[in-house]
């Protein structure tokens, strides 16, 4: 099956096949999901994740109830949406995984009064907006305002294909980043994943606002997104971590690997053998635990 699914590019990928898969969960199949993810982080060392996807018909107190049973920590984010599109391709968001504005909303502040801190402190609850295209610009607003005044945190796929570029460019004149900043998604609360295709001026305002960046380089790699501009971030001070994006983009939820894959990538791009030594990535692994945030927080 990964077979089939390795000779799609990502809009196409999703649309045909995952969100398809997706749609067809129940809050049971969810339970066992989250069971057997975590079980593979912990197999491998991980003890801390941040989930970006979760939408409020897959269950979120069976998702919460996995990581209270496993003794992992985890940044559980709520998805946000109100709008079922994705960048430039018009209504291809499956309906199955589409919500509307308030119970994606309403929904992620409901977990949050419930879930937040449980689990001896273990459980985080964070907002998780889909990425442009699939949220109004106004909602990205209330809900950034939301969580600054509960001090949540936010995180959110951006800059992932071209696309996503094109899109911000073509429909508000802007660069990925400073759309982000326009709608209130930037600042040290935030974690902005994947961060493919941004320019020079992107990179200095993530410096600027203390924004957080994760990079997944096997998931670019496999869908052919394109691969981070991880040194240039590095140069410019932005604070970055290191994640797989999950089963479906990367076959496997082995930090270790990926670890290997950050190092060698960035090296083949610039022809460097200095580029990325693996002390620097190790750096990466704690970089987005609670704690460091909740530092960056106060």
């Amino acid at each position: 099956m990964h077979l089939v699914f390795d000779r799609h590019f990502i809009l196409e990928w999703l649309r045909e096949r995952v969100w398809g898969l997706r749609s067809d969960y129940s809050q049971e199949d969810d339970y066992v999901s989250t069971c057997l993810c975590i079980a593979e982080m912990l197999k491998s060392g991980t003890t801390t994740f941040l989930e970006a996807m979760l939408a409020h018909r897959y269950g979120f107190d069976g998702i919460a109830r996995a990581v209270q049973e496993s003794g992992i920590r985890a940044c559980l984010a709520g998805i946000v949406m109100d709008i079922g599109t994705y960048a430039t391709h018009d209504n291809s968001m499956h309906p199955g995984i589409r919500e509307d504005r308030e119970t994606s909303r309403l929904g992620v502040l409901d977990m949050h009064s419930k879930w937040q801190g449980t689990a001896n402190g273990r459980i985080y609850v964070w907002f998780g907006p889909r990425t442009p295209g699939g949220v109004t610009s106004e909602l990205y607003r209330e809900m950034s305002e939301l969580a600054r005044q509960k001090n949540m945190g936010i995180t959110m796929h951006l800059a992932e294909v071209e696309a996503d570029k094109i899109y911000l460019q073509e429909k508000f004149g802007l660069a990925p980043v400073l759309y982000a900043e326009s709608v209130g998604l930037l600042g040290p609360r935030s974690v902005l994943v994947h961060m493919v295709w941004l320019n020079d001026a992107d990179i200095a305002k993530l410096a600027e606002t203390g924004t957080h960046v994760s990079h997944n380089p096997s998931s670019n790699s496999k869908l052919a997104s394109g691969v981070c501009k991880m040194p240039q971030l590095l140069e410019q001070g932005v604070n970055v971590a290191l994640g797989c994006d999950g089963g479906p983009s990367n076959n496997n939820y082995d930090m270790i690997r990926e670890m290997k894959l950050a190092t060698v990538i960035h090296k083949a791009v610039s022809i460097t053998p200095l580029t990325i030594p693996a002390e620097t990535v190790l750096k990466w692994l704690p970089s987005m635990v609670p704690e460091h945030l909740a530092w960056n927080m106060r």
